[in-house]
């Protein structure tokens, strides 16, 4: 078939042929998260992300929860020269808990959990993937 022919050619409308688009994910913003409670399910790590801010790498996250607010984010990236090593330990897809701070030095890291904040995680996990 013809480039020409391509073109002329009517094809059915989206309500009538639907194609579904991928999913983009949630935007996961980390400075909004400052001091929560975090539970993230790391995937993959994406080395060489191109963004506005450059290139970075970044881990892909089947979800991360906010414990403290219960917000739930799905197929979310999270950027960060010290958050990426921290989230590294659990690919492929066991989850890591902590509370995100900001160092002194201005980077996202996570500190290692309570043995209480282990607990609120543990109830999430059995109250939500049970």
């Amino acid at each position: 078939m013809h480039h020409d022919t391509l073109m002329s050619a009517k094809l059915p409308l989206e309500e009538e042929w639907p194609v579904a688009r991928p999913p983009s994910g949630d935007r996961w913003v980390t400075a909004q998260h400052e001091g929560s409670l975090l539970l993230f399910y790391p995937t993959e790590l994406r080395e060489g992300v191109k963004t506005s801010q450059g290139v970075s790498d970044a881990i892909s996250c089947r979800r991360i929860v906010d414990l403290d607010s219960g917000d739930v984010f799905e197929g979310a990236l999270v950027f960060g020269a010290a958050l990426v090593p921290n989230l590294k330990g659990g690919l492929p897809d066991s989850p890591v808990c902590g509370r995100l701070i900001k160092s002194e030095r201005g980077a996202w890291l996570l500190t290692p959990h309570s043995q209480e904040e282990l607990y609120a995680a543990q109830k999430w996990i059995t109250e939500n993937l049970t």
